[in-house]
This record gives C-alpha cells, structure tokens and sequence, in this order.
C-alpha cells in the first residue's frame, strides 16, 4: 500500500509538472479541438500517453467517461504512459467482464484495489463512471 501511494504521489506530481510547460501541439490536433474546454489537461493527458482520442481522431469532449475507460486510464498512467495489458484470469473477477475490451485492465485495477465492482459481483464495465465512484478511486 505504501508503494502505491508512493506511485500515484509521483504521477501526481509528474502531471503537475508537465501542466506547467507550454504545449505545442493545441488539444493534440483532435478534429473536435473547437468543442474541448480544458486543452491544457487534455495535452497533458496526451503527452503522458493516457489518452489518445477516438479512432475517428475526434475526442468527444461531451461523451461521458465508463467505467472501463477509467480502468484503461489508471493502468496506462501507473505503467509510464504504456499500454500495459495485464493477463486475464480463467475465472474474471467479476461476471460480466470475460470478452470485454478491458478485461485486463479492470483486473489490473482490481489487484491493487483501486477499483472495485459494484457490489453484487459485477463490475458494469460500459456504465458511466460517476462523480462519486471517481473520487473513491
């Protein structure tokens, strides 16, 4: 537990940094750039490797953030801005998870207890992430 607050308090910081330079490129050159409010955060994001967009190349500023996302997000922030794919248990943590796009990622999450499933032995991979489940992540 220790090391994990030592991990996120540096991507904390190194996010922090990273905010206070100058970007370049304007919100990554996403083809929705007009529709995007925060573009510092979201070069910031870019520039860590955590997001990239759509594959149409928009980022959809509107579109409400899953669950699944979220878990994508984390692992990519906490493995330096690679797309770390995680293994898949035999038997996934939760039921409605086996097939998913994120599977291994909502695992990865679970294994260092950072996210948990919804109560009742699922975990919703396609729901909005709400405020609430955000800051108890």
């Amino acid at each position: 537990m220790n090391n994990l607050k030592r991990v996120l308090s540096l991507a904390l910081s190194t996010v922090m940094l990273v905010g206070m330079m100058a970007m370049g490129a304007s919100a990554a050159g996403f083809t929705d750039i007009d529709e995007i409010s925060n573009t510092d955060a979201v070069n910031t994001l870019v520039s860590l490797g955590v997001i990239n967009g759509k594959d149409d190349g928009s980022f959809a500023p509107e579109e409400t953030v899953t669950r699944s996302q979220m878990a994508k997000m984390i692992t990519v922030a906490l493995n330096g801005g690679r797309d770390f794919t995680y293994g898949t248990k035999v038997t996934p943590t939760y039921s409605d998870i086996k097939g998913h796009w994120a599977e291994s990622y909502i695992e990865y999450c679970t294994s260092l207890n950072i996210i948990a499933g919804q109560g009742d032995g699922t975990f919703g991979p396609d729901g909005e992430l709400t405020r609430a489940q955000l800051c108890k992540i």
